[in-house]
């Protein structure tokens, strides 16, 4: 098999982000039974990029293609109305208001649709902002 260096690069990216934010618990995201991931706030941009994702979200809407969707933003993943949607409200919640949103969505990966019931709200580590989510996929 031949070294991939774009692979090798976006694990170790992934590895630094981790060493750099202690007192974000990665374990607490992966393991939790339901959807729930971290995005990274660019300014420059005004983009989120994927971070991390728990374990449920990975198995029911990405199958084995994580870096398909680590390091990206939700407009080079989902369908445009899909990433349009989820982009407000990540929006609503970095600019403070922590929210309960429901969002429809279709993996474009797996096929499977349903319904993120569930909380965003944004927090600060080491001068960086994120915005995180957890909840439930309402057609469980």
């Amino acid at each position: 098999m031949a070294f991939d260096r774009s692979r090798f690069r976006d694990l170790t990216d992934r590895a630094r982000l981790m060493s750099d934010l202690p007192n974000l618990t990665p374990d607490l995201i992966q393991s939790f039974p339901g959807l729930a991931w971290i995005k990274e706030w660019h300014p420059s941009d005004r983009s989120y990029t994927m971070v991390l994702l728990s374990d449920m979200y990975i198995s029911k809407l990405l199958g084995p293609k994580l870096l398909q969707y680590v390091g990206k933003t939700d407009f080079d993943f989902w369908p445009m109305d899909i990433a349009g949607a989820f982009y407000e409200n990540d929006e609503r919640a970095r600019l403070g208001e922590a929210l309960w949103c429901e969002e429809a969505f279709k993996s474009p990966l797996t096929g499977r649709s349903g319904v993120f019931k569930g909380a965003k709200w944004s927090f600060v580590s080491y001068g960086t902002t994120y915005v995180a989510g957890i909840g439930q996929d309402a057609g469980q």
